[in-house]
Order: C-alpha cells, then sequence, then structure tokens
C-alpha cells in the first residue's frame, strides 16, 4: 500500500483514520516514535494540528527508494499496515490505547452527515 495524507483538521489521530480508510488495510502505529517535543502527552501527539506533516505509506519494496528521497528531511516510521482492518494506537508506555475496527470507526466518522 501506497499512500499520502497532509496532516489537517484532527491531526495524527485523524489522519491516521483517513488512512486507513482510503484502502481498508488497517495501521498499527507506536506514538514512542513521533518526532515531538519532550513531554508532549499521548492526546497532544494524536491530535495537534501543526502544520506541514504528512502521514506516508509505503510498501517494503519501495522502502529504500523512499528513505533515499527523505535523506536530509526529519520523518520517522510510526508503524506498519495490518492486512487485518484494526486501528492500534500504542502509547509512549507501551500500553495499547486504540485497538478499533476500522468499518466501526468509518460508520462513526460518517454517521454525523446522515442527518444534514
Amino acid at each position: 500500500m501506497n499512500s499520502a495524507h497532509a496532516l489537517s483538521i484532527g491531526g495524527l489521530g485523524v489522519g491516521l483514520s483517513l488512512i486507513a480508510f482510503g484502502g481498508m488495510f488497517g495501521l498499527e502505529i507506536h506514538l514512542k516514535k513521533v518526532p515531538t517535543e519532550i513531554g508532549l502527552a499521548n492526546h497532544e501527539i494524536l491530535f495537534s494540528e501543526s502544520n506541514g506533516r504528512f502521514i506516508v505509506t509505503i510498501a517494503e519494496e519501495n522502502r529504500e527508494a523512499f528513505e533515499n528521497q527523505m535523506e536530509g528531511t526529519q520523518y520517522a516510521e510510526l508503524g506498519v499496515v495490518l492486512e487485518e482492518q484494526r486501528l492500534r494506537i500504542i502509547d509512549n508506555n507501551v500500553n495499547m490505547i486504540v485497538d478499533s475496527d476500522l468499518r466501526q470507526l468509518k460508520e462513526a466518522w460518517k454517521a454525523p452527515l446522515r442527518d444534514i
């Protein structure tokens, strides 16, 4: 799976969900791998709306080429794409803080729009 998504409203947490919804592939993400200021809480890492950040997924066969292109910039490998349709987020203390079915997350995301 290759994808890219600019982070905007909702920050990393919402962006990860949208990436997962795109292909209905799961993600397992480790917040301790996110480059941040020291001492940010999990909710600050997940929902900060700072500018200039992207989530990118890369197929393993494209990894070396991607890393060569990114040389000299700040980036981090946060986790892996899963075939299982789940979003899993592991916090800085290695506790699972999100383990949700993508179909249920997508339904919750779309539900408020049905009444409009």
